[in-house]
């Protein structure tokens, strides 16, 4: 993935927005994963399934005025992925995870919020090949969202960035 994007992706930028230098092109600088949890076994579901997507022990935070040793709690869990990991798993979501996913065209441009980053939300995660084999454990899990900040503002900059890794925009 380094590779591509090195010698292609790089220079398709170049050529096409018509930069003079290599650091004006746009850069990922994160992917966020995250999952709510409404009680303890989802709670531990949904960290679980978070480790196994991305091979990172995630974190979670409690909801600002939630006692956390309530029965009915409301417990975010993320994993912030960095660097040469977002290439990975970037490569992972579009060679593993979209051909898994049923009756899927794409994400519409106007998916990128005004800062030019893009958020994506699975309704189900059973299109992660890791998570099929239990597929019972996580059917009852709530939405993955996904968050790929950009380090530009420019949506049309960012599109055409993930365009290069073949990432389904349209």
């Amino acid at each position: 993935m380094k590779i591509h994007y090195s010698k292609v992706v790089i220079f398709d930028l170049i050529i096409q927005l018509d930069y003079d230098h290599v650091i004006q092109i746009t850069k990922l600088s994160d992917i966020s994963l995250s999952l709510r949890s409404f009680n303890q076994n989802n709670l531990i579901n949904s960290n679980l399934a978070l480790f196994l997507i991305s091979n990172q022990v995630p974190d979670f935070r409690f909801k600002a005025d939630q006692n956390p040793l309530s029965k009915n709690f409301d417990i975010t869990s993320f994993i912030h992925l960095k660097q040469q990991t977002c290439l990975s798993f970037l490569y992972f979501l579009v060679a593993c995870v979209y051909p898994n996913v049923s009756k899927f065209q794409g994400f519409h441009f106007k998916t990128f919020d005004t800062q030019g980053n893009l958020s994506i939300q699975f309704n189900s995660l059973l299109c992660f090949p890791q998570l099929k084999e239990n597929y019972i454990q996580f059917t009852h899990l709530n939405h993955l969202n996904l968050h790929f900040k950009m380090n530009k503002n420019c949506s049309i900059e960012n599109w055409m960035w993930l365009r290069g890794f073949r990432f389904p925009i349209i």
